[in-house]
């Protein structure tokens, strides 16, 4: 039996939804942008850092036909979220322009960003760059654990800025004082 939606439902779908064809999904959520909203109104100095995967509504309206829902299993795509319950790691993109606009209306600077820019503004490109200066400085010694080691955290620190994966997620900075 069919419902109308609420009112503060509806009213977050018509904010943030954008073009929706017939029978297409907007995943609502009214929590994350209370949670954001709330966070920043605690805050009498400092900054909250929203990371995660999604995008700007207008990033996601291409998406609109199935919506964003999806569940994950083992770091790989999993089956339907009702096939099995329980089993699989449910998620949704994170709808960014909510978020952003509940920060500015709580009174912060809001600044919305991908992963790879933020984290080299604060320098993890030149930490990488050090990284391989000592794995060459390892490469002429004996202890081979040790440049395996700094390989490592060069390949942990690369992940986090490829472009086509963590790279891509965004970083809501919401600043306040």
């Amino acid at each position: 039996m069919a419902a109308p939606a609420r009112p503060d439902v509806a009213g977050w779908a018509d904010d943030f939804g954008g073009r929706v064809p017939e029978g297409g999904m907007v995943e609502v959520q009214l929590a994350a942008t209370e949670w954001v909203r709330d966070a920043v109104q605690r805050l009498e100095r400092g900054a909250l850092l929203v990371v995660d995967y999604g995008g700007t509504a207008e990033e996601l309206e291409p998406r609109r036909t199935q919506g964003t829902l999806r569940t994950y299993r083992s770091h790989h795509l999993g089956p339907d979220p009702l096939a099995e319950p329980g089993e699989t790691d449910v998620t949704v993109d994170v709808n960014f322009t909510a978020l952003h606009i509940a920060a500015a209306a709580a009174g912060a600077a809001v600044r919305l960003e991908r992963q790879d820019d933020f984290l080299t503004a604060w320098g993890l490109r030149d930490d990488i760059a050090a990284l391989r200066t000592r794995e060459r400085e390892l490469a002429a010694g004996v202890d081979a654990m040790a440049r395996l080691r700094v390989r490592s955290e060069i390949k942990d620190a690369e992940t986090l800025l490829h472009p086509r994966g963590l790279g891509d997620f965004r970083v809501l900075t919401a600043e306040v004082g």
